[in-house]
């Protein structure tokens, strides 16, 4: 069978794998444009917020919060609101937030 510390890390090897897809896919959809202005600076109304609801361990926090840092440097324009929950917990916070209009834009 396979040690702990063996599964340990090919779970985070495949998290980090799951991280990077999911950011390209979700954040190239919001398209590739630049909102800079004559000067190049960014206005602080262009920048756009964007909430991401997730539930994981504390390695997984850390992955998920590294790569979100990693893309807004080269994403200014685009503002990650990271909210992390407890499994415990998730669903139901989850549905009273969509109940009361105020979900996060990914789940």
């Amino acid at each position: 069978m396979f040690s702990r510390t063996y599964y340990k890390q090919y779970r985070l090897n495949g998290l980090r794998i799951y991280c990077i897809l999911f950011f390209f896919i979700f954040f190239t959809s919001l398209g590739c444009h630049s909102k800079e202005t004559m000067e190049g600076q960014i206005q602080q109304d262009d920048i756009t917020l964007v909430k991401v609801a997730f539930w994981g361990s504390p390695d997984e926090i850390e992955i998920i919060t590294d790569c979100i840092k990693d893309w807004e440097t080269s994403h200014p324009y685009i503002k990650v609101r990271f909210e992390h929950t407890p499994y415990g917990g998730y669903v139901s916070k989850i549905l009273t937030r969509i109940a009361g209009n105020a979900a996060p834009d990914n789940i």
